[in-house]
């Protein structure tokens, strides 16, 4: 009979240990997921001092290939 109640005791550690586990990372996934999106979605200019030379107006700059900031990048995936 102590052997039986060993091997539930046992199984409710591990049961438990499990439980813990989970309760830990999934939160964390969740969190590095939201950290990951967020630094997708409000990522800055690649060259933070690079200012417009064309008044904000893409359409035939000449820097519309290399330029870094948000417009030029919606620029580029629009069609026109």
């Amino acid at each position: 009979m102590k052997e039986a109640g060993q091997r539930a005791g046992a199984r409710h550690d591990r049961r438990r240990r499990e439980f813990l586990r989970s309760a830990v990372r999934w939160p964390l996934v969740a969190a590095l997921g939201l950290l990951a999106g967020r630094l997708v979605v409000h990522r800055g200019p690649l060259n933070p001092d690079q200012t417009c030379t064309n008044r904000g107006v893409c359409r035939g700059c000449s820097a519309l290939a290399k330029c870094g900031l948000p417009q030029a990048t919606l620029a580029r995936k629009a069609p026109y």
